[in-house]
Formats: C-alpha cells, structure tokens, sequence
C-alpha cells in the first residue's frame, strides 16, 4: 500500500468534510438560535402584525408601530388585545394566529411546516457530507464495472 496516497486521500476526506460543516455551521446555528429564542418567549405574550392600514383601536393603547424592522409598515397587537379588536380571529390559537392573515399579509406565509429542530438540520448536513461522496463512489465503481464488461477479457 502506498502511505502516500492513503494519507492524501484521508486528507482530502477531511477537507470535504470540513468545507461541508464550515458552509453548513450557520444553518445548524441557526436552528439552535430558534429553538433557544422559542424557549425564552415560551411564557411571553404573542404579538400579532397587521397592516396599519387595517388597524383597529389607538396607536400605543392598543397597538405600536414598527418594532420589527423587517416588516414595514405593520402595526404590532398583544395577543389579547389583537381577539378583542378582532373578533373574526378570537376563536384560533397561537400557533394557528401564526399562520392566519394577519401574519401572512405582513411577514410573508409560515416557512416551517415544523417547529425548530437543531437534530433534524444536523441530519441533513451529515446526509450530505455522506451522500455526496458515497454517490460519488458508487458512480466510480459502476464506471469500473462497465469498463470490465467492455473490456471483454
């Protein structure tokens, strides 16, 4: 067996492993930010966007105005005071409220089907450092294979 070889491609491993975790460390980040922020305001009042073209009630009563900067233009309600002032949603939950109306018409529509989850964004960046070389491989050997077969030893 030649050392040489066998170390360079152990480094060469590493290194792909390395760029994929590099590129993939915000994304995992990420998900362990949202979940430790869903935990943090898990006993927090609710706050519900609307146009403020649609606003109902007095500003700093019942509402304020862009306290998110993301979303222009929106009038930010406390849960209890957005049911009040808003009847047509008292009957929806929390996270129901989220991806109702008001929320889709300002912050655009809910992009997780699923809650945050750090151990799924880790499965998907270990799949694809894995699955990327492994289906380079197992292209290698079927390229192997049919040089074989065409060969016609």
């Amino acid at each position: 067996m030649n050392w040489r070889r066998g170390l360079f491609r152990l480094w060469l491993v590493f290194s792909v492993l390395f760029a994929v975790g590099a590129v993939s460390f915000k994304y995992i980040k990420a998900e362990f930010d949202q979940l430790s922020f869903k935990e943090a305001m898990k006993n927090d009042i609710l706050m519900v966007p609307v146009d403020c073209s649609l606003a109902r009630g007095a500003e700093k009563t019942d509402y304020i105005k862009d306290i998110n900067p993301s979303a222009r233009n929106a009038c930010w309600y406390q849960s209890p005071k957005f049911r009040r002032l808003y009847p047509e949603y008292a009957d929806l939950t929390d996270d129901k409220l989220i991806g109702a109306k008001p929320y889709s018409k300002i912050l655009g529509p809910a992009s997780q089907k699923w809650g945050p989850s750090p151990i799924r964004a880790i499965l998907v960046v270990a799949g694809i450092a894995i699955g990327v070389p492994r289906s380079a491989s197992i292209g290698y050997h079927i390229g192997l294979g049919l040089c074989w077969i065409f060969q016609g030893a």
